[in-house]
């Protein structure tokens, strides 16, 4: 990959899917992740093309994000060229779902670069706020259930009209449980702190019970259930009650059966989450 000249889009969603496949290994190298950056900011104009050229880096830029949720690292791919892109563009009801992604994909960049600069992380908070208020009627779910415990459903029953609108959604409340998280690095410890905290984990489980009952309100949108296994990996911990912990294995086992996914050590990282948080009480 020395000259941007001899990388066709067909180099590139090779190494896409490569790249996907690696990823279902729980020894995740990150090596075809490595390729996939590397070549969109080479050639970052590939995003603008449209067809399998812009795809591709869709996929790449997913697969990205996956990796910075999880290692709290920023992005490696460069942005700048996905708001021309023909997805954001063409301004219809799939696009509102990149417009999502993309407001998660630059929240990631600006929250988890060193130093963080408050005035970025801002911006994002107004574009993700901007995006939820100005979404078409078409992202409201045809269908809303809130979680009842009491009745066994610990993850709220949230079906939409198409995939891709639950996919936006899911990003969005994504951005949201990001924003929480980040939020408590800049809180003064006063005698207000542990009222601030327990409500600002509060905010964050709402957010993760979200995204989980969009993936499990939605089977036909598949990109959910991915999405939703990597923010267990990451915000699991904060389900203290045993019946939200025991839904979310089962969340995790399905997942399995449908995709193949292995999911034993996530499994046994989230029990040591647990059984230490109870430790910790």
């Amino acid at each position: 990959m020395s000259g941007g000249q001899k990388i066709t889009e067909s180099v590139l969603t090779a190494v896409a899917l490569l790249r996907q496949n690696e990823e279902m290994d729980e020894d995740d190298y990150r090596f075809h992740l490595e390729g996939t950056s590397r070549i969109l900011n080479m050639v970052p104009e590939f995003s603008t093309l449209g067809g399998v050229a812009e795809a591709a880096c869709w996929l790449c830029l997913r697969e990205d994000i996956y990796v910075s949720l999880t290692t709290q690292i920023p992005l490696k791919t460069g942005l700048d060229c996905f708001p021309n892109s023909v997805s954001i563009c063409r301004n219809d009801d799939y696009s509102w779902a990149s417009k999502s992604i993309l407001n998660l994909a630059f929240l990631l960049k600006r929250a988890f670069c060193e130093p963080r600069d408050p005035a970025d992380v801002a911006l994002s908070e107004t574009e993700i706020a901007d995006w939820n208020a100005s979404k078409p009627a078409c992202y409201r779910p045809i269908y809303f259930r809130e979680r009842s415990r009491e009745e066994g459903r610990c993850f709220p029953e949230v079906l939409t009209l198409l995939p891709h609108h639950a996919v936006g959604l899911q990003y969005y409340h994504i951005a949201q449980i990001v924003l929480n998280a980040i939020g408590s690095r800049n809180v003064v410890h006063t005698h207000e702190y542990p009222a601030e905290s327990r409500a600002r984990e509060r905010r964050i489980r709402h957010h993760l019970f979200m995204v989980l009952g969009l993936a499990t309100s939605n089977e036909r949108a598949e990109n959910t259930w991915f999405t939703a296994r990597h923010c267990l990996a990451v915000w699991g911990a904060y389900l203290h009650h045993l019946a939200d912990q025991n839904a979310a294995l089962e969340f995790l086992e399905k997942w399995r059966r449908r995709s193949g996914w292995k999911t034993s050590a996530l499994i046994e990282s989230l029990q040591r989450q647990w059984r230490e948080n109870i430790e910790d009480d």
